[in-house]
């Protein structure tokens, strides 16, 4: 009975009788779905964004690489360059200025070389329908300017006086800067004047 008491009352012998908890039981393992959860979500993120970062580097290259100026239709540009050879060659075969020539002279080839590029606009015109190629109707757009430009340059040139004439040849600047941009970028050497 001694034994028993001491038992009892020794602080060592305290719980060797009762039974241990089971080692799951007093500390769970971890849910495993959350960091399986978790694993998934970062997947998904780093697959869209790397996808969102992938588009953006290929859109970028795209607008860096190609010149906003071109058809991206190589047939398009094709059927125009023999259009403007066909222009180039009416303007080489037209008559020379002669060796001082008066404002008159000059009005008068202005005009001709106005017809013979708004015949070539006509004619580039009935290669596509406007609408179908934002590069190409802004080409032919910057052509309709430089052609409506020609008859004023005309006028301009009979009055004989370079401070009327000179502004508004200026003003033909821009639009054949541009036409041949475009004309450049579409590797239509025929159509560059």
């Amino acid at each position: 009975m001694a034994e028993q008491e001491l038992r009892e009352t020794s602080p060592m012998s305290e719980g060797i009788d009762q039974e241990l908890p089971n080692r799951s039981e007093a500390n769970p393992p971890p849910s495993t779905k959350k960091p399986r959860l978790r694993r998934v979500a970062l997947w998904v993120t780093v697959v869209i964004v790397g996808g969102a970062v992938a588009v953006w580097v290929l859109g970028f290259f795209l607008y860096a690489t190609h010149g906003h100026d071109e058809f991206f239709d190589d047939r398009l540009a094709a059927r125009a360059e023999p259009v403007c050879a066909r222009a180039q060659e009416k303007l080489r075969t037209d008559e020379s200025l002669p060796e001082d020539p008066t404002g008159e002279d000059r009005a008068q080839v202005v005009e001709r070389t106005t017809e013979v590029f708004a015949q070539m606009r006509d004619e580039l015109r009935q290669l596509q329908r406007p609408g179908t190629n934002e590069s190409f109707d802004e080409w032919l757009r910057t052509l309709d300017e430089y052609v409506e430009l020609g008859p004023r340059f005309a006028a301009a040139l009979r009055t004989g006086n370079p401070d009327i004439y000179e502004p508004v040849g200026n003003e033909g600047d821009r639009p054949a800067t541009l036409m041949n941009r475009i004309a450049r970028a579409n590797d239509m050497d025929d159509c560059v004047f």
